[in-house]
C-alpha cells in the first residue's frame, strides 16, 4: 500500500515496509524514497508464524519497537459450493483467513505487551453485499472479519486498537483488468456507475482513512470494520 507509506511519511512516521504489488508504474515501495522518511523493506511471504512475524524485526529497522501496523491480506478466488474445488477452498481459507490470523499473532502480543498501538487488516468489502460465484472469497474474508473485530475487542482493556478496512471498486491495475476497464472507456464508465459515488475509489482514498487510524491520535474506536467502497456496500 504505497499510497498509506506516502501518507504516514507525510505525518512523520518511520516505517517498515513489504512489497508492494499491483500498484501501478511509479507506485512501488521504490517511490516512496523520494518523501523523506527513514524505512526499511522486508520480503513478501507465504504465511506462517515465522515469516509473519519477521517484519518487526528485520535487521536495519529503524527501531526494534513499533506503535502501529497496517497489513493487507488477501487472495482472489472465485467459486460456490456448487462449482468450487476442494483446493479452491484451500487457497481462499490460507489467503483470506489464515494470513490474518498469522498476521494478528504476529503484530497484537507486542502491542498488547507496551499497552498501546494500534492494529488495521485490510480484508474486502465484498463480505456487506454478498454475491454470487465468490462464495468461497466472501465467506472467508467475513471470517477474518469476525476474528479481527473479535481481536479487538479482547484487547480494548490494554490500549489496543485492533480494527479491518475493506475496498472495493479500488483503481489498481488487476481490478481495472478484471471489468474491462484498463482498455476500454465504455467499460469503466460502465462499472463506475455501479457505485453511488459514480466513480472508483483511489489509492489515496483509503491510505488517508487508514492512516488515520494507526496514526496514534484517533484511538477511541476497536473492533470495527470499515468499507471504502464509494458506497457500494449499502446499496
Amino acid at each position: 500500500m504505497p499510497a498509506l507509506a506516502r501518507e504516514m511519511v507525510r505525518r512523520d512516521h518511520d516505517l517498515v515496509l513489504g512489497e508492494a504489488r499491483d500498484e501501478g508504474p511509479g507506485q512501488g515501495t521504490d517511490a516512496v524514497w523520494a518523501h523523506g522518511s527513514r524505512w526499511s523493506r522486508t520480503r513478501r511471504t507465504k504465511p506462517s508464524p515465522r515469516h509473519s512475524r519477521s517484519w518487526s524485526t528485520a535487521p536495519g529497522t529503524p527501531s526494534a519497537a513499533f506503535n502501529s501496523a497496517c497489513i493487507r491480506t488477501g487472495t482472489h478466488v472465485n467459486g460456490s459450493v456448487l462449482n468450487a474445488k476442494d483446493g479452491d477452498l484451500e487457497t481462499a481459507y490460507q489467503g483470506n483467513l489464515k494470513s490474518v490470523y498469522y498476521a494478528l499473532r504476529a503484530v497484537v502480543p507486542p502491542l498488547v505487551e507496551q499497552k498501546s498501538g494500534q492494529v488495521v487488516i485490510n480484508t474486502s468489502a465484498s463480505v456487506m453485499r454478498p454475491q454470487p460465484f465468490i462464495a468461497l472469497y466472501t465467506a472467508t474474508r467475513a471470517a477474518a472479519n469476525a476474528l479481527v473485530r473479535a481481536t479487538g475487542l479482547e484487547v480494548a482493556a490494554q490500549g489496543v486498537t485492533v480494527n479491518a478496512t475493506g475496498t472495493a471498486g479500488m483503481e489498481y491495475p488487476s481490478y481495472l483488468h478484471m471489468v474491462g476497464a484498463d482498455k476500454d472507456p465504455a467499460k469503466r464508465k460502465e462499472a463506475e456507475a455501479g457505485f453511488p459515488m459514480k466513480r472508483f475509489i483511489q489509492p489515496e482514498d483509503a491510505a488517508s482513512l487508514v492512516a488515520t487510524l494507526i496514526d496514534g491520535k484517533a484511538t477511541g474506536q476497536t473492533g470495527q470494520f470499515f468499507p471504502i467502497d464509494a458506497g457500494w456496500s449499502i446499496v
